[in-house]
């Protein structure tokens, strides 16, 4: 009877274990079918401000200072044994972007996606985000510290009023930027995004005088 009871515990058991294995691994994303994508692949700018005061990515802006939707979409899918789905409320602390030339330093979690994935697997990257300094090349999704998407990255890149990325826009930018406008063009001070340096720029460098992380 002992024996019986015993084999019916151990079964038990290993039908719990199974069962807690197979939760476990719906929560965690198959980079080889999860997606990344934009709806227009246009290259553009961001501006990012260490406040998150500046635009969301619906404004974003090509050389010629036209606006464009460059928000970013995620869905992340499991892979459990060849039983595959989407990975619902993955925790948005775990998504982040990143520019792949480096130059942009961002507030803590200014990068994270806009939520956890919901039950479809799906979440973005509309809001504005925090952080400074800037970046000419293109920026990348990341998913638990691994990389995710195109090889060449997204047709994405950055630019802040806190010109050299302290997370803090004060008078050095002023300086930063006379530099830039006395010397010629420089991409980093084009805040307005129009291929120029002018009053534009140094309208929305003033506008954020004095905002910092937070």
């Amino acid at each position: 009877m002992k024996k019986i009871i015993s084999s019916i515990s151990m079964t038990f058991l290993v039908v719990f274990l199974l069962n807690g294995l197979a939760l476990a691994c719906t929560g965690i994303p198959d980079l080889n079918l999860s997606i990344v994508w934009q709806e227009n692949g246009i290259p553009a700018t961001l501006l990012i401000v260490p406040d998150g005061s500046g635009p969301p990515f619906t404004e974003a802006r090509t050389s010629d200072s036209t606006y464009v939707d460059a928000t970013i979409y995620l869905t992340l899918i499991y892979n459990c044994d060849g039983d595959t789905g989407p990975v619902a409320d993955f925790p948005m602390e775990d998504m982040w972007l990143e520019p792949m030339g480096g130059g942009v330093v961002f507030c803590s979690g200014g990068s994270n996606a806009d939520g956890n994935t919901d039950q479809y697997g799906n979440t973005q990257w509309s809001q504005p985000l925090s952080g400074g300094g800037w970046n000419e090349g293109a920026c990348r999704v990341v998913v638990n510290g691994m990389p995710l998407g195109p090889p060449e990255g997204l047709p994405l890149n950055f630019n802040s009023p806190d010109l050299d990325g302290s997370g803090y826009v004060n008078l050095m930018e002023v300086s930063g930027f006379a530099e830039d406008y006395f010397s010629g063009f420089t991409f980093r001070s084009d805040l307005h995004r129009d291929g120029a340096l002018d009053l534009s720029d140094l309208v929305v460098l003033a506008e954020s005088l004095g905002v910092s992380c937070p």
